[in-house]
């Protein structure tokens, strides 16, 4: 247990966020066709973590802010159907929005989790492979 607190606290520290809630705060992203939000957020909450389920579209229009976070969360499901391939509207929906934003997040130390096609959309993104890195114009090495 002591661990999970140290290492809760270095990442707090890390992303600037120690003096808050005192506690790990992560976004768990929402919209059509994703789930696991619950099962996602439960899992944050007996790990000591305060989860917040945020809709795509109010992150987009930044109605939320990322910085406020320490880990932003890929829940799984089918994103818009995934009509045309897995996390491929997802990731180029957050890329062309918020891409920049995401970057920052990911530089500031802030901890990006992809969870089955939340994965695959972390893919499309850009983030991954992790020489690889995003900006609202496009992916770039």
């Amino acid at each position: 247990m002591g661990r999970t607190q140290t290492d809760a606290q270095t990442l707090l520290e890390r992303t600037g966020q120690s003096g808050r809630t005192g506690r790990v705060r992560a976004l768990v992203l929402s919209g059509y066709g994703l789930n696991c939000e619950a099962e996602t957020e439960y899992a944050f909450t007996v790990a000591g973590a305060e989860p917040v389920r945020v809709h795509i579209n109010d992150l987009v229009q930044r109605r939320v802010a990322l910085s406020d976070f320490h880990i932003l969360t890929f829940i799984g499901g089918f994103a818009w159907a995934d009509d045309h391939g897995a996390g491929v509207i997802l990731g180029t929906k957050l890329r062309r929005h918020i891409g920049d934003d995401i970057l920052k997040f990911v530089e500031a130390g802030g901890l990006v989790i992809g969870i089955c096609n939340g994965f695959q959309a972390l893919v499309n993104l850009g983030l991954l492979p992790a020489s690889r890195r995003v900006s609202s114009s496009g992916p770039w090495l």
